[in-house]
């Protein structure tokens, strides 16, 4: 049975009753008859057939649905193509944008990569140059360091091989970078806090100021005014100066001066109060003596006129020494000015002889007092001597050449420091930490316990400058100086330095002078870095009697409290110093007595009765 005869036969093969159209009805309940077809014609005007109407129309519209179909379908593919072509050619551009936009990263990334790297060798070599600059390491250190950055840079380049390992390398580079640049501002805030320090050190010139000085109620208003006037001078003292300047005015007036010559300043100086003299010359780095006497004497008189000459400072055999093998001594000079450092004028308060033997590896420290009584060196025989600090006054070449005579000793180098530098550099330090042998307090009240105090920079200051509170006075003020310096050191050589570098260096630059040559500071931390010795470091203090005398400086008329040498103890500092340079090996001496009172010991005050 095909498919035709089941759809008319029951399952049981019975033929299945026709299926009935149901009879439409009105609202009156008769039946609607069935619409008639419209009669359709043909060409020749002829009706069709409602069967083969009905057949061709039925084939005209399968037919035309059948093209309607097939046109759909082509349709539809042809859009369905067209899409695919769309979305496959939009997918084609977001592939492509996403591989140049990988490329472009890529390329950012080298070029990146490639700009650390540079850097990196750039400041590499900044950094390396510095190092030469500088000249401080030792040829193994520096050998070193030239390998680790050849070998850093050679890994940074290294790992651009793939762009994980740049990632890396990049990391790596920019904090080496930022390292090395650290590392150089470092090494060049050094060498240029160096190069400020060693300012005056192998030749160069001097400035002098030599000013003529009236009261300020003469009615003098110029030098042609005093051309019948007298001039006091100076018998000795900077007597280069004055001759030079005595000339000058000479021929700007064209006459002889009528000078008369004094044997110190402050004679000078009641000369022109007194009216004795109507102008005096004098060099300007001696005012300070002069205000000591007279501290209205800025406003009580007037500059009238000055000269300026420039001395040439001959080249000594400093930059011959050498300091990594051969002993020296350096002058540690401390004096009482606020402000720049000077070498011309201030007090020389401290006043110690350091006596390095580097191949014993030992320094001896040699404390004089500032009130020590001695012979300045330009005075004659008939002159008195003066008190140590005075030298000063003179200039730092005076007291350096005033103890070579005292203790027979050859002084290589200075190093000079005032009131303002030493305050800045323990405040640059953050603070010290110095050992006191005594319960003390200071003048104004500050009080230190015996045994370790905390410090800050006036408080230190104080520390340094007290001797009123001790029995020994000025001996005991200069074991608390050298207790300063070991506190000092302390500090320079920990850790904490680090955080403190720049600012230590600033004060450095601008209050403390040398004139040791850089090249010789090199030498002696090359040295050190070379085979990091431990130094005997010996402290020695020369003791006297205290007593009233006349001095040089302040005139026969005055007397000052100042201090005896005790001549056994200066002999034995002679032979201290002498030990330390022959490379004996030193102990800290011992010393039973201090300072005593001279009208105790009349023999000593016989020696100075004349």
């Amino acid at each position: 049975m095909d498919q035709k005869d089941q759809r008319k036969s029951d399952p049981n093969g019975r033929p299945k009753p026709p299926i009935k159209r149901p009879v439409r009805s009105d609202e009156n309940g008769r039946p609607i008859p069935p619409k008639k077809r419209p009669v359709r014609y043909d060409a020749s005007g002829k009706p069709i057939a409602p069967s083969s109407r009905n057949r061709t129309t039925q084939d005209e519209a399968a037919r035309a649905r059948a093209a309607a179909r097939r046109a759909k379908s082509s349709t539809t593919r042809t859009l369905a193509h067209e899409a695919d072509l769309h979305s496959a050619h939009i997918k084609r551009r977001e592939e492509e944008a996403r591989l140049r936009r990988i490329r472009q990263k890529k390329r950012r990334q080298a070029r990146v990569s490639l700009l650390t790297v540079g850097i990196q060798v750039i400041l590499s070599i900044v950094l390396f140059v510095m190092v030469l600059l500088l000249n401080m390491l030792p040829l193994q250190y520096v050998l070193l360091i030239l390998l680790a950055l050849v070998l850093l840079a050679g890994i940074i380049i290294w790992l651009q091989r793939s762009p994980k390992a740049r990632r890396v390398g990049l990391t790596v580079s920019v904090f080496f970078s930022a390292l090395f640049l650290v590392g150089s501002i470092y090494i060049g805030k050094t060498y240029s806090v160096i190069q400020n320090l060693t300012a005056g050190q192998l030749g160069g010139t001097r400035e002098s100021k030599v000013s003529i000085i009236v009261l300020q109620n003469s009615t003098a208003t110029g030098l042609e005014d005093l051309a019948s006037q007298r001039f006091g001078i100076q018998e000795t003292i900077d007597r280069e100066n004055t001759d030079l300047t005595l000339q000058d005015i000479s021929m700007k007036l064209g006459t002889q001066l009528n000078t008369l010559e004094y044997q110190s300043i402050p004679a000078q100086t009641e000369a022109l109060y007194s009216g004795e003299i109507d102008a005096m010359v004098i060099n300007e780095m001696y005012r300070s003596l002069i205000l000591e006497k007279h501290p209205d004497f800025d406003t009580e008189t007037r500059v009238l006129d000055a000269f300026t000459y420039e001395q040439e400072v001959e080249e000594s055999s400093k930059a011959d020494i050498q300091v990594s093998m051969e002993p020296f001594s350096v002058y540690l000079s401390g004096n009482d000015e606020w402000g720049e450092v000077s070498l011309d004028n201030g007090r020389a308060d401290v006043n110690i002889i350091a006596t390095v033997n580097p191949t014993t590896k030992q320094v001896l420290l040699t404390t004089v007092p500032r009130d020590y009584y001695v012979d300045l060196p330009f005075m004659k025989e008939s002159d008195l001597p003066d008190k140590l600090t005075h030298a000063g006054l003179y200039g730092i070449d005076t007291s350096m050449e005033t103890l070579e005579n005292l203790l027979d000793v050859q002084l290589d180098y200075y190093v000079r420091i005032n009131f303002s530098g030493f305050q800045n550099i323990i405040e640059a330090l953050g603070g010290v930490t110095v050992y006191s042998e005594y319960d003390f307090a200071s003048i104004d009240g500050k009080e230190f316990v015996k045994g370790y105090n905390d410090l800050n920079g006036y408080e230190a200051l104080l520390f340094v400058r007290e001797r009123y509170a001790f029995e020994n006075g000025d001996v005991q003020r200069g074991r608390n100086q050298m207790a300063m310096i070991q506190a000092m050191l302390d500090k320079i050589f920990s850790p904490t330095i680090l955080t403190n570098y720049m600012s230590l260096m600033d004060s450095l630059s601008s209050c403390f002078i040398t004139d040791m040559p850089t090249s010789k500071i090199g030498d002696l931390v090359r040295m050190q870095l070379d085979d990091w010795a431990q130094w005997n470091i010996v402290s020695n203090s020369l003791t006297g009697y205290i007593a009233d005398m006349p001095t040089y400086s302040y005139g026969s008329s005055e007397t000052l409290s100042v201090i005896l040498p005790d001549e056994s103890d200066v002999e034995n500092a002679k032979e201290l110093i002498d030990a330390c340079i022959n490379g004996e090996t030193l102990r800290e001496p011992v010393k039973d007595v201090g300072l005593r009172y001279a009208s105790d010991y009349p023999q000593v005050l016989a020696r100075y009765s004349d």
